[in-house]
């Protein structure tokens, strides 16, 4: 266990550390080497991203090959996701109807 006063004191010195990179910044070499690695890891998704779509790759689970199967799936998960929207919108509207009722 540590003693107080060496707490106290790497605390302090932790402070006065951070004081100084607010003050100074960080250094030039470190702040190269984290633009680097960030601008490597954007290039190797950018890549996996081009091979997935090239793939066929549509989301999580979903990778159609051919352009006109493609085609044919984004137009059924289209019509899919307006008979969601229309659901809901019908859900609200029977609930609304039904508070009405019950406010009778």
């Amino acid at each position: 266990s540590m003693p107080d006063y060496q707490c106290d004191n790497l605390i302090k010195e932790c402070f006065n550390k951070a004081k100084k990179i607010g003050r100074c910044g960080v250094d030039n070499g470190v702040t190269a080497q984290l633009v680097a690695a960030i601008h490597v890891s954007i290039e190797e998704m950018v890549n996996d991203i081009s091979d997935m779509k090239k793939r066929g790759w549509m989301g999580m689970g979903l990778e159609i090959p051919h352009a006109g199967e493609r085609e044919m799936v984004k137009e059924v998960l289209t019509s899919v996701s307006t008979q969601q929207h229309w659901m809901q919108l019908t859900q609200k509207s029977m609930e609304a109807l039904q508070a009405r009722v019950d406010g009778l």
